[in-house]
């Protein structure tokens, strides 16, 4: 039985697709700067909103990025090219820029 996308993939999603409209469409994006777009840094205030469940100021190593993003290429929304280290990166696929 077939699950919808969870809360962090969704916010993933939605963080690649500001960064594609932001610097254009079949870009590829490091993900680092995916994981800041979703969670931005701390600025001393509470989450509100969609970010009530974003991680800690080390969201990187609490939100384990690999995890989401092999779920959301397992279902062919986004391209990855995994690396070690801070060489990894992907991209939107024509399914994930609908299924925003």
């Amino acid at each position: 039985m077939s699950r919808g996308l969870g809360i962090r993939q969704r916010l993933f999603l939605s963080a690649i697709c500001h960064l594609e409209n932001a610097h254009g469409l079949g870009r590829w994006f490091f993900v680092h700067a995916a994981v800041r777009t979703a969670w931005p840094g701390e600025a001393g205030a509470l989450p509100t909103g969609r970010h009530v469940l974003r991680p800690g100021r080390d969201a990187e190593r609490a939100l384990n990025p690999t995890r989401i993003i092999a779920a959301l290429a397992k279902r062919g929304l986004v391209q990855r090219n995994a690396r070690r280290g801070p060489g990894a990166s992907l991209r939107l696929t024509e399914a994930g820029r609908t299924a925003q």
